[in-house]
């Protein structure tokens, strides 16, 4: 029986993506990355994301065992660089979306894009 995802819905006029000089899990503003998107999912406070660069940063542990594929024992892992990765670069959004969403799934997570 296949892993059951993490069901994250990205809300556009939330997100932050398209700019890696910026990237960070959730910025001062309120807007979050795709990643950022999937810590609230998981049930992490706004407040433990808040200026955050990426999930290793949370603290090995920290976060819920829903994300564990997005890191390991003190760096993030290969699926969840490749997230941030997609997230963060300039390109085409149907193209970006499309990227995170099958990205997603091998690192648990079922990204949903709405408004």
């Amino acid at each position: 029986m296949p892993a059951k995802l993490l069901k994250v819905t990205v809300k556009r006029s939330k997100w932050l993506h398209g700019d890696e000089n910026t990237s960070m899990l959730l910025d001062r503003a309120g807007k979050m990355c795709c990643l950022g998107f999937a810590c609230i999912t998981a049930g992490l406070k706004k407040k433990d994301i808040v200026g955050i660069g990426t999930p290793s940063e949370i603290g090995y542990g920290r976060l819920p065992k829903s994300l564990a594929k997005l890191t390991t024992k003190e760096f993030d892992s290969k699926i969840c660089s490749n997230l941030m990765s997609a997230n963060d670069r300039e390109y085409f959004e149907d193209v970006r979306e499309a990227d995170i969403k099958k990205l997603g799934k091998k690192a648990g997570l079922a990204f949903t894009f709405v408004d």
